[in-house]
């Protein structure tokens, strides 16, 4: 990032929490969905973000209800999201950017990176293949398609 964005991020209160470890995590990949939850113990999350380095490819609410987690974390509210993956993205340089997920505060303040479970390689890795795939977008029961989209 050049030092005029950093300063304009500096300006507007805009900054990763690196220190910052978030709860929860992307739990399961589909050809047309991503899901999974997040919280942070102390604030508020409301968006989820996929990324693809700088690109912006989809974004969902942190709205859905997850009682499980709710009991397990002690935490309260809807905790889940379930993103869309769009059927078109730019052409993208995959040699050069590999896909993520980010949190976001309602006012952006705080954004934090959501960690890919259980194995974040290879969930990183099928959510990739997934997003360079045919069958990318597509929603309900698909014969023969796997999880990654292959």
């Amino acid at each position: 990032m050049s030092s005029k964005g950093r300063r304009l991020k500096r300006y507007l209160g805009l900054k990763r929490h690196k220190g910052v470890k978030p709860l929860g995590g992307l739990e399961s990949i589909t050809p047309g969905r991503l899901t999974g939850w997040v919280a942070l113990p102390d604030q508020l999350l409301c968006e989820v973000r996929l990324l693809v380095g700088p690109h912006l490819i989809a974004r969902a609410a942190v709205d859905q209800p997850r009682p499980d987690v709710c009991e397990a974390t002690g935490l309260s509210g809807n905790l889940g999201f379930a993103l869309s993956v769009p059927q078109d993205l730019p052409a993208l340089d995959w040699d050069q950017f590999s896909p993520s997920l980010t949190a976001m505060s309602a006012d952006g303040s705080i954004q934090v990176k959501i960690k890919f479970i259980p194995s974040p390689k290879l969930t990183s890795d099928k959510l990739q293949s997934l997003l360079q795939s045919q069958v990318r977008g597509l929603e309900g029961h698909c014969d023969g398609v796997q999880d990654d989209g292959s």
